[in-house]
């Protein structure tokens, strides 16, 4: 059988594996991993092989399982874009596009491990608490500030739940199932409208 892809190169700095991977808002490969020191890391293809690290480690409480990114000028919260990373402690963080804090959204009672967006721009997150949850965020008149609010919450999951936003306005959500008799059982993909 003949190979479909060619390794042109190859790249190591993570102390732990990596549990998710996203394009970044300025073009950038991101990754967030499960080590001693959970982070997430950038980096640009420097040429066809090479890769080469982007600004500092943005390091975590815990495991990093779920990356996502906007560009810039896609939402009106982030001009410059930004960087959203979901953890094993139920937090979602988001940095702005070179990687400084802005802002954490807590909510989920477990690890949050997947992200979409929304066809009108909220953040939608899966956690393995069993739901789904859509946030707006918005910059606060006064402060200048991100603000996020929950304006739903999608349950009816036993376990751990993946997201996507349809260009329609409708979500879809899948499980990870339940052990029925020490097996896989149960899963389920739900829409919503």
């Amino acid at each position: 059988m003949a190979a479909l892809y060619k390794i042109v190169g190859e790249h190591y700095s993570f102390e732990g594996p990596v549990r998710s991977i996203c394009m970044g808002p300025l073009g950038e490969i991101v990754a967030g991993n499960q080590s001693d020191s959970p982070s997430v890391r950038r980096w640009m293809l420097k040429d066809r092989t090479h890769f080469e690290q982007v600004g500092e480690s943005l390091f975590h409480d815990h495991w990093v399982v779920a990356v996502t990114s906007l560009p810039p000028g896609k939402h009106p919260a982030f001009p410059d874009g930004c960087i959203v990373s979901g953890c094993m402690d139920s937090k979602i963080r988001i940095f702005d596009s070179i990687g400084n804090p802005i802002h954490e959204i807590s909510g989920h009672e477990k690890g949050v491990i997947s992200f979409s967006w929304s066809s009108t721009g909220e953040l939608i997150s899966g956690s393995w608490d069993g739901t789904a949850r859509v946030w707006s965020l918005e910059l606060s008149s006064m402060t200048e500030a991100v603000q996020s609010e929950c304006k739903f919450v999608l349950g009816s999951h036993e376990n751990g739940v993946h997201v996507l936003g349809l260009l329609d306005g409708r979500i879809v959500t899948t499980s990870t199932g339940e052990a029925v008799n020490d097996k896989p059982a149960n899963f389920k993909v739900i829409l919503v409208s």
